[in-house]
Formats: C-alpha cells, sequence, structure tokens
C-alpha cells in the first residue's frame, strides 16, 4: 500500500511558504496596481516600448549573467552544513565576484548597443537613454542573487517573502507615481532604476548581516582546492547556458513580435503575458522551498525524497489548478478590468492559453531541482537547448505568420515541453527509485 504524503513534511512546508505567500501576495497586489496604472497612464505604444526594453535588457543579462544563488544553494550550502565555514566563505566571496562582474559587462553591452537598438526595436531613437537607464537597474540588482540564495540556505524564508513583498512594493510604488505625476517613459524608466537601487541596498545589507552572524567570527576565507575551484565554475558556466536558454526563450516572442508586429502588438501581448506571470507566481514559494528541500531529501534516502516531492506537489497542485480554473473562466473581465481599454481586450484569449504552460509546469516543476541535485546540470542545458533551437525556429516562423496568438501557444510549449521531459529523465535514470525493489519482510525459513 502506498504511503500517503508526510503530514509533518507538509506542515513544515506549509509553515515555511507562509512568509513567502504573504510576501508574494503582496507582491501580486503591487503589481496588478502598477500594470493597471502604467497601461493608462502610457499610450499603447509607449506600454510596448517599455515591455521591449525590459525584454531587450533581460536577453542581454541572461547572456552574460550567471544564476550564483544555485551555486550557493549547491556549494555553500554544503560547506557550511559541514560547519567548514572557511570555504562556505570561499564560495560566497567568487560568487558575488561573479555577480557584480557580469553586472558590470551587461550594463556595458546595453550602454553600447542602446542607439542601434532603439532605432530598430522601438521604432524611437530617441529612448536610446532609457535602455541605458535601465542596464544601471541591472547593475543595482545583480548582487540580490547572492543575497537569495543565502537566505534560502539559512531557511530565511521570512527576509525571502520580505524581499518579494516589500522590494515590489518599492519598485511598484516609484514607478506608479512616475507614471500618474509625469505621464511618460522616461519617467517611468527613472523610477525602476531608483527602486532596483533601493532594494539592493536593503537587502544586500541584510544578507551580509545575516551572514556575520551565521559565520561567527570566522575573518579569513581557506582557499579553494584547485579540483573544488573547477568543479564549482563548471557548475556555474552550466546553469549560465541554462539561465541564458530559458531567458532567450522567455523574451525572443516579446522581441521577435516588437521586429515584425510593432510596439502596439507587443503591449496587448505584454498584458496577457503579465497576467499569465501573476498566475504563474503561485507557486514560487513552493519552488524555492523546493531545491535546497530536495537536495537534503536526495541524501536522507529514497523513501525520505519520495515524500518531500510528493508533499512538494500537492501543495504546488492545490495553489495552480483551481486558480488557473477561476482566471480562466474571468480573463476578460481581468483584462478589461485591468487595462481600462478596449485596445487590450485581445490579451484575454491570449491569457486562456498561456495558463495552460503553468499548469504543466505546477505538477512537474521538481524534476528540474531533482536533476540539478545530482549535478545533472549539462543535462538540463541539453533539454532546454533543444527546446530553445526549435523555439526559435517556431518563433521565426509563426510570430511573422500568426503573431501574438502563435506566440501563445508557443509560450505553451515552452512551459510545458521542459518540465516534461526533465520528468522523463527522472525515471529514465531512476533518480526517483521507482525501480527499485525493497524486501519488506525477510524470507521464510524452509
Amino acid at each position: 500500500m502506498r504511503r500517503l504524503p508526510n503530514k509533518g513534511l507538509f506542515k513544515k512546508f506549509l509553515k515555511q511558504s507562509f512568509w513567502l505567500y504573504g510576501g508574494m501576495g503582496i507582491a501580486q497586489i503591487a503589481g496588478v496596481i502598477d500594470l493597471a496604472v502604467l497601461a493608462r497612464s502610457l499610450t499603447l505604444v509607449e506600454f510596448g516600448q517599455l515591455a521591449l526594453i525590459i525584454g531587450y535588457g533581460s536577453v542581454v543579462n541572461a547572456l552574460i549573467d550567471f544564476r550564483v544563488w544555485e551555486a550557493i544553494l549547491k556549494f555553500f550550502n554544503e560547506y557550511f552544513a559541514a560547519h567548514d565555514f572557511g570555504r562556505a566563505l570561499a564560495v560566497l566571496r567568487l560568487c558575488l565576484a561573479i555577480d557584480i562582474g557580469t553586472g558590470v559587462v551587461a550594463t556595458a553591452v546595453l550602454t553600447l548597443t542602446a542607439k542601434p537598438v532603439a532605432r530598430l526595436l522601438l521604432d524611437d531613437p530617441e529612448l536610446a537613454d532609457e535602455i541605458v537607464l535601465y542596464g544601471l537597474m541591472l547593475l543595482f540588482t545583480t548582487t540580490e542573487t547572492t543575497a537569495t540564495g543565502l537566505f534560502r540556505v539559512y531557511r530565511r524564508f521570512d527576509l525571502l517573502g520580505l524581499k518579494d513583498g516589500l522590494g515590489s512594493v518599492i519598485r511598484r510604488s516609484l514607478s506608479i507615481a512616475a507614471a500618474l505625476t509625469f505621464g511618460s517613459l522616461h519617467a517611468v524608466v527613472v523610477a525602476l532604476m531608483l527602486g532596483g537601487l533601493i532594494e539592493a541596498l536593503l537587502f544586500n545589507g541584510l544578507a551580509y548581516r545575516l551572514t556575520r552572524q551565521q559565520l561567527g567570527k570566522v575573518t579569513g576565507h581557506t582557499p579553494l582546492a584547485p579540483g573544488e575551484l573547477k568543479r564549482i565554475l563548471s557548475f556555474v558556466l552550466g546553469t549560465n547556458v541554462l539561465g541564458t536558454l530559458k531567458l532567450l526563450t522567455e523574451h525572443g516572442d516579446m522581441l521577435l513580435l516588437g521586429w515584425f508586429g510593432g510596439p502596439a502588438v507587443t503591449g496587448v501581448y505584454k498584458v496577457a503575458l503579465s497576467a499569465t506571470q501573476l498566475h504563474y507566481k503561485l507557486k514560487i514559494p513552493i519552488t524555492t522551498i523546493a531545491y535546497p528541500e530536495i537536495v537534503r531529501a536526495r541524501q536522507a534516502g529514497p523513501a525520505q525524497l519520495r515524500s518531500t516531492i510528493m508533499v512538494l506537489l500537492s501543495i504546488s497542485a492545490l495553489a495552480t489548478l483551481p486558480s488557473a480554473l477561476i482566471l480562466a473562466i474571468f480573463a476578460d473581465s481581468i483584462i478589461r478590468f485591468v487595462s481600462g481599454s478596449q485596445d487590450y481586450l485581445a490579451a484575454a484569449g491570449y491569457f486562456r492559453i498561456m495558463i495552460l504552460g503553468n499548469v504543466v509546469t505546477g505538477l512537474f516543476f521538481w524534476a528540474g531541482f531533482l536533476l540539478m541535485a545530482n549535478e545533472r546540470v549539462w543535462l538540463v542545458n541539453r533539454i532546454h537547448l533543444a527546446r530553445s533551437l526549435s523555439s526559435v525556429v517556431a518563433l521565426a516562423v509563426i510570430i511573422p505568420t500568426w503573431g501574438a496568438l502563435g506566440a501563445s501557444w508557443l509560450f505553451v510549449f515552452n512551459q510545458s515541453v521542459v518540465s516534461t521531459a526533465e520528468f522523463v529523465a527522472c525515471l529514465r535514470l531512476d533518480y526517483l527509485f521507482l525501480k527499485h525493489r525493497f524486501v519488506l519482510a525477510p524470507p521464510e525459513k524452509s
């Protein structure tokens, strides 16, 4: 008989996710208000241009940035749990140096390419300054990935929830104030830059203070052995490839829509995508908890691993499935309420389609974390590479023909195919130990 999900784990994960859902709830409310104000204060073309600036900046950042929070969860967490604080500090300093360096490079690239991108993608050469300002925001916020990794290792989910909620309020309130006061795209981008700076100073400061408390009086790091350094850098490089493939696929539709359809079409699609992302975020608290818990459960043994995954899956399904049905039913009303304009009503149909992708990831999100916990980062990269190559080809054919409608169905494909492939990989590699047979009772003596 199959065992029911572990009640103790269920309560533990719910308690941990309480702060994350609280912060996310505040962020969701702030996001809806911000989206509504921007859609009303900016013209449809300006709203689309803002979406393209954010999309282009995210793609450049993904090409250069390294997802060091995953390295912190993997390697800093291992040394920290073993009380090897000297090596833990060495990993932290390495990750922080990578974060700062990549932030500087990403900002430089955005600055150098601002004029041609503004002319070719935004249809307005004078918007080059806005691209540069957004690059500065990325420079400020890059190091926050290190802070979020540390919060997860220390299991300070209250601080992660605070970062999600308060950080969103800081950025959103500034952009809302700028939109209502000045009603210009330039003012909104300046507000985003200032919000990013304030958020980075606040939460990096909290992470620094907490690390000093956790590591005690350790003042010097223990140099990493060449083998350790190679292992960490290989992992970080792999996560960079993974992050780049994910972001290119996620923002490729936006950039191609801007190229073929112009900022107005992109603005409508952006409203649908923003609404879809609000639904997607319902499972972020449980995915935030998932990775470090899967790493620990894998070390504890097959029974603990299966129980952990079952509990994570149950909570995620409860958060995403009922909400998907409700949002699909009331999509027209939601889009009308948020945008306040008939120009955006086509986004409701795109919204209903894209929700399907969130349903699949809500069921299979844990599979990628399990592969990463087994250090199969390059296998995950191959899955994302196959998805990205097929997606780029499909986008190049479908968007010029079917526009935002085709992009919406490709969003579902991009979301679901990776999660499904990672789940199949876990089964084939037997990371769930389903092929193993355990003796339930000793054989009878003859």
